[in-house]
């Protein structure tokens, strides 16, 4: 059994360790609660990167369409232009034919006036009352024009060419001017869409130094959860040894009380006996003794 002095250390002890129990479980509940908080944290954080890299994603396949369109655009504004540059080359060459055949025939007024003064002459002969020799005068004037028109009919025929061929050109510059404005439109989406990427792509540069920092929290938080866990094991398990020295020595002052008390009352119950052999009065409290 302990002495006094033993005892107030035991009893010590025991109230020691179970305030480094309640401290240590309060601290492991804590580190419990930070823990989770920034798991939790690193979790959402690399949902939202896994939700940027998705989109990363799909601008990238918007991009590269609107790049496969511009090159078409570019291959068809490049088949246009190389048709107009034909076309001007056969332009140019008419043209040269044309002033060959002006030489030729020493046609120094365009056929086409030369027609329209024709049509004027005839209607006004239909249309108008003219004398004999003025309608004789304005007949041979319609003859030489005709004449005049059929030795010109060749260069008709190149000038009517010609006109064909500048209308064609300015289809195939109105086309190519399409496709340029197209391809200027596309540009302009697929460097908008590309700013874009950019833009998000930093964005997670930044989310992932978050995570990280979030993780790294979570492991510093983990670690001293762990600390906790295994120092509350430790204060449980001495709070348990010195708390059984106490029920020991509880148990020893209990069986002492007891026993004393025993002995007490076998002393008792013999003075009892004594009296009742020289015949003496019993008490309330000598009955009592012997009903012990």
């Amino acid at each position: 059994m302990l002495s006094g002095k033993e005892r107030k250390k035991l009893y010590q002890e025991v109230e020691e360790h179970r305030r480094k129990v309640v401290e240590a479980r309060n601290n492991l509940n804590l580190a419990d609660q930070q823990k989770e908080e920034w798991f939790e944290k690193k979790e959402n954080i690399s949902e939202e990167i896994t939700s940027m890299i998705k989109k990363i994603r799909e601008l990238r396949e918007k991009r590269d369409n609107l790049t496969k369109k511009v090159k078409e655009s570019k291959e068809e504004r490049q088949k246009y232009n190389d048709f107009t540059r034909g076309k001007i080359e056969e332009f140019k060459h008419l043209m040269k034919e044309k002033d060959n055949i002006s030489k030729r025939y020493k046609i120094k007024t365009d056929p086409v006036k030369i027609k329209l003064e024709i049509e004027k002459l005839e209607e006004k002969l239909e249309t108008e009352v003219v004398a004999f020799d003025k309608e004789k005068k304005l007949m041979g004037v319609i003859k030489l024009k005709k004449k005049e028109l059929d030795e010109s009919s060749e260069l008709m025929r190149v000038l009517e060419k010609a006109r064909n061929l500048s209308k064609e050109i300015d289809r195939l510059k109105e086309q190519s001017d399409k496709s340029h404005n197209r391809i200027q439109g596309l540009a302009k989406s697929s460097q908008e869409v590309h700013l874009k990427i950019i833009d998000v792509s930093k964005n997670v540069d930044v989310l992932k130094k978050k995570r990280a920092w979030a993780y790294k929290k979570f492991s510093e938080f983990k670690k001293k959860f762990s600390g906790f866990n295994v120092l509350l094991k430790e204060n449980l398990m001495k709070l348990n040894i010195f708390s059984r020295r106490t029920s020991e020595d509880k148990e020893k002052r209990w069986d002492k009380v007891e026993k004393k008390k025993e002995r007490f009352i076998e002393e008792k119950q013999k003075e009892v006996k004594e009296k009742l052999k020289k015949g003496k009065k019993l008490t309330t409290e000598d009955i009592l003794i012997m009903q012990q």
